[in-house]
Order: structure tokens, then C-alpha cells, then sequence
């Protein structure tokens, strides 16, 4: 059923004589681009199938899951192999995406997870598996909310715990507080102490002066 615009059209899949699927060439190239689907069949369309890059193929679709009226999960495929490795997540339901979830290798595991807990719309969160084994190995953080990184835990020996924390207390961008080692496994040793901020370590392997890393 046409609806006015020339390179747009509804269609009634289920032939219940409702309309439940919005097509549209919004670039007028004869290639459908853009795809809005009830999928439940209450009237209100609740995912859009997106082709962002005109190649022909789908790249982009967004869910609203909860049918307030705003997608609050998106998938993209941004590498163009068929399969999304990146989700965004609206976890909350206030209508602004605050989480992202991306697999960056291809292998099915998500290797990097970036959050927005306070809701203020910048990350302030970033989980990361560094060595590619499906384990979350490196948090960052932005305690103080000025949206700049300030505290990292490490667990370099992969059981599940921090054994290395670097914290910038002053935000020169430099750390500048030692590395909290739980394990005591002199793990400290490779970060130092900066608390002059001329960004020459002060203290390495427990305590040399003025020694450069």
C-alpha cells in the first residue's frame, strides 16, 4: 500500500489488514534503506532495519523492547560481515542509551563494555579484556565525573581480582599515585609514584629516586 512518497510504502505481512512494515528508499538510489516493523502486531512499530552506508545491506537495527516509544537497544554490524558486534543498551528505560557492548576481533565475545552509570551522558566506565581470552582483565574509571579517565585496575595474572590499581589524582593525565598490589607480587614496581607531576616516575621497584620509566 503506497502512502504518498513515491520511495516509501506499508506492507500487511500478515495479511490481518494492518499495516506492519514501513519501507523507504530515503536516498532515492531504487535500494530500500530503511525498514520499520510492528513486530508484535499492536499497531506501533517497534524496530527499524537500517542500511546506513547504502551497500544494500542491513547494518543497523534498533528495538524498542518495552514499547515506550523509544528504541532502547541498538545493534550495528560495523565491519559488514553479516553479524553486529556492537550493542548499544538503554539498561534503565529513561530513554538514553548508557551502555555499549563491543566485540572488536569478530571472535563472539565482547571485549570491550563502556558504561554510563550516573547517567549524565558521558562513559565514565570502560571494562576491557586486553589479551583477547574472553575475561574482563582492565577496568577504567572516571570517579570524579569530569568526564576523564582517572583510575585503572589490572588483573595481569587473570584470576578474577585487581592486582594493580593507577589512580591520576591531580588530572594531568599522568598516574601519579602508586599501584595498590594485593597480591604482593611487587607488582607495584612497574608504575611509581609521580608526586611531583613532572611525569618522570619518583619512586620504582620500592623506592629508587628520581629513576625515569
Amino acid at each position: 500500500m503506497e502512502n504518498g512518497n513515491n520511495n516509501a510504502y506499508l506492507i500487511d505481512t500478515d495479511g490481518n489488514g494492518i499495516s506492519d512494515t514501513y519501507v523507504q528508499d530515503t536516498n532515492a538510489d531504487g535500494a530500500a534503506d530503511t525498514y520499520l516493523v510492528d513486530t508484535d502486531s499492536n499497531g506501533t512499530m517497534d524496530t527499524a532495519l537500517l542500511d546506513t552506508d547504502n551497500n544494500g545491506t542491513i547494518d543497523t537495527s534498533m528495538v524498542d523492547s518495552n514499547n515506550d516509544g523509544f528504541y532502547d537497544t541498538t545493534y550495528v554490524d560495523a565491519d559488514g560481515d553479516g553479524v553486529a558486534d556492537t550493542a548499544i543498551l538503554d539498561t534503565d528505560g529513561d530513554g538514553t542509551y548508557d551502555t555499549a557492548i563491543v566485540d572488536s576481533d569478530g571472535d563472539g565475545n565482547a571485549d570491550t563494555v563502556i558504561l554510563d552509570a550516573d547517567g549524565d551522558g558521558n562513559a565514565d566506565t570502560a571494562l576491557l579484556d586486553t589479551d583477547g581470552d574472553g575475561s574482563f582483565d582492565t577496568a577504567l574509571e572516571d570517579t570524579n565525573g569530569d568526564g576523564t579517565i582517572d583510575t585503572a585496575y589490572v588483573d595481569s595474572d587473570g584470576d578474577g581480582y585487581a592486582d594493580a590499581e593507577m589512580t591520576d589524582s591531580d588530572g594531568d593525565g599522568y598516574p601519579d599515585t602508586p599501584v595498590a598490589d594485593n597480591t604482593n607480587d611487587s607488582y607495584a614496581g612497574n608504575a611509581g609514584l609521580d608526586a611531583d607531576s613532572d611525569n618522570d616516575s619518583d619512586s620504582v621497584d620500592g623506592g629508587n629516586d628520581d629513576e625515569d620509566i
